[in-house]
């Protein structure tokens, strides 16, 4: 089956109905069927949605992401140190972007983003 590996601005765009998209986000869950998300990516979404709606907001984003039937991946020791070493490589990645591509390219899971950089990459 193939794997839904989710960005940190789907994911906030998801839970943020002011952002510009929220529509396409929901529909790209809506679709999706076997989602996932990185460690990283996670702690993204916490700090975004705290500071674009409030910490409450995020808590309860976060906890229907954590009980959701979506897979919470940890990034392995591997996918870390070849994310660091794209992160060193370039010009415009977040470590988090890297760690998201270096766990897509393990899993063979397909990348969904609204990130012109990572889309590239993906």
């Amino acid at each position: 089956m193939a794997r839904d590996l989710l960005d940190a601005s789907v994911l906030i765009a998801a839970f943020n109905t002011q952002d510009v998209h929220h529509n396409k986000a929901r529909e790209i869950l809506a679709r999706a069927t076997s989602v996932s998300f990185t460690d990283h990516v996670f702690d993204e979404v916490l700090g975004v949605l705290s500071h674009k709606l409030d910490k409450v907001q995020a808590l309860a984003a976060s906890t229907a992401l954590l009980t959701s039937d979506a897979e919470l991946l940890f990034t392995t020791q591997e996918e870390f140190f070849r994310a660091y070493k794209r992160f060193s490589e370039s010009k415009s990645l977040s470590f988090t972007d890297c760690c998201l591509l270096e766990t897509a390219k393990s899993t063979q899971a397909t990348v969904h983003t609204f990130d012109k950089d990572i889309k590239e990459l993906a």
